[in-house]
């Protein structure tokens, strides 16, 4: 339903020209796409999307965190390193908290992936502290990383996570 939700405001957009909500009615058709297992269709879609969605407020974090999300769950990571940073930096300089700190996120995720923990650390450390003053409701998302986090490093006491002594989700 979600696919073709989007493939209808897609139309809708390019009857009205309206090229970036176009952009991010692909996005969001990649990302149904992704979530039901087409990893490769997915990828090539978010990819070959007008990157006009980039810029657009409210969806200016969806192409990238997709993609390095995406590609972390295919192994290729890399490029989903790439993704993270451009988000990162790109939500840094157009002053977008929300959007770094879902960058970092992303980002401690990958590098923990990649078997970088103390950066992966440092990344979510961040996240952590900008979500937990501009979006609870990224918290527990943050928090199950970090919990994945002290799992990789051996640590599964909750005491030592950093969030007030209770195990993160995971």
């Amino acid at each position: 339903a979600g696919r073709e939700e989007a493939r209808r405001a897609k139309e809708k957009s390019d009857e009205i020209g309206h090229r970036k909500y176009a952009s991010v009615a692909v996005l969001f058709g990649a990302l149904d796409t992704w979530l039901l297992g087409a990893h490769a269709e997915a990828r090539r879609t978010a990819i070959e999307a007008d990157p006009a969605a980039d810029e657009s407020g409210f969806a200016s974090s969806t192409r990238p965190f997709m993609l390095a999300w995406l590609h972390a769950d295919l192994g290729a990571l890399d490029e989903a390193r790439h993704w993270a940073e451009r988000l990162v930096g790109s939500a840094r300089a157009r002053g977008l908290p929300l959007d770094e700190a879902r960058g970092h996120w992303v980002l401690g995720e990958v590098l923990r992936c990649a078997g970088r923990l103390d950066a992966a650390e440092r990344e979510l450390d961040v996240a952590l502290t900008q979500v937990r003053a501009i979006s609870p409701i990224d918290l527990p998302a943050v928090l199950a990383s970090v919990g994945h986090l002290r799992l990789a490093q051996g640590r599964p006491d909750g005491r030592r996570c950093g969030h007030g002594g209770q195990p993160a989700a995971g």
